[in-house]
């Protein structure tokens, strides 16, 4: 019987696992987004995201609402495009 070279295993795709409650007035700017893109909006809670390219597996994304909805940088850029950034600002 030959032996079968090992099959390459992809990285899962980066899955919300647990959120945690943001403090109040804590904020997040928006920048490097097409014209029409929200520019800033309230952060309402942290996303623990596990990512297998990040430090420990995991990472900490703030969820914002900006134009009526709840985003998470993940979502942000897959509607607006991979340019954008995000830059947080406590009070």
């Amino acid at each position: 019987m030959p032996i079968q070279a090992p099959t390459p295993v992809t990285p899962a795709a980066p899955a919300v696992v647990a959120f945690i409650a943001a403090l109040p007035g804590v904020t997040v700017a928006v920048g490097g987004c097409p014209a029409g893109a929200p520019t800033s909006g309230l952060v309402v809670a942290w996303a623990q995201v596990s990512d297998a390219a990040a430090p420990g597996g995991v990472r900490l994304d703030p969820v914002f609402v900006a134009t009526g909805r709840a985003w998470t940088p993940d979502q942000f850029r897959a509607i607006y495009g991979p340019q954008g950034t995000f830059t947080v600002a406590v009070p």
